[in-house]
């Protein structure tokens, strides 16, 4: 009783934590014209601490990646960050993420040269496909 009154206002011990939620394998997929044939930036984002995801969630793509050092700074151990870049037609098959426990949030952010949000809060999931085609992207389970 005393371990659980402990345990209730903190973080999940690594301990307990032995298959956290999260993706754990992702696949890119860049379609032949992504980003309008050109190369593209693509973060994956795992967030631990809350004011971090209440500041980084509402940013669009473009402003995030422009932001992302110092967020970095302003979060050292309240994010993860797993970063690629393809060029069009390149596919990354099964890249391993470790999720870690106690997220608050996933994101995905790809850096097109278009205009948009280019953002996406994901949902649980041990893996994801994520396909970059010429103006925007999509994820799949």
């Amino acid at each position: 009783m005393l371990a659980a009154l402990l345990l209730a206002g903190c973080a999940t011990p690594s301990w307990l934590c032995l298959a956290p939620p999260g993706p754990r394998k992702v696949t890119l997929i860049a379609t032949p014209d992504a980003n309008a044939n050109a190369a593209i930036a693509v973060d994956l984002v795992l967030i631990s601490d809350k004011l971090a995801a209440q500041q980084i969630t509402p940013l669009a793509a473009e402003e995030y990646f422009v932001r992302r050092a110092q967020l970095e700074r302003d979060f050292p151990t309240g994010m993860l960050i797993r970063s690629w870049e393809l060029a069009p037609g390149q596919i990354e098959r099964d890249s391993p993420v470790s999720p870690g426990c106690n997220r608050v949030s996933t994101l995905l952010f790809a850096r097109y040269a278009s205009p948009g949000a280019h953002r996406q809060v994901l949902q649980p999931a041990s893996a994801i496909v994520v396909t970059l085609d010429a103006a925007n992207f999509t994820v799949s389970p």
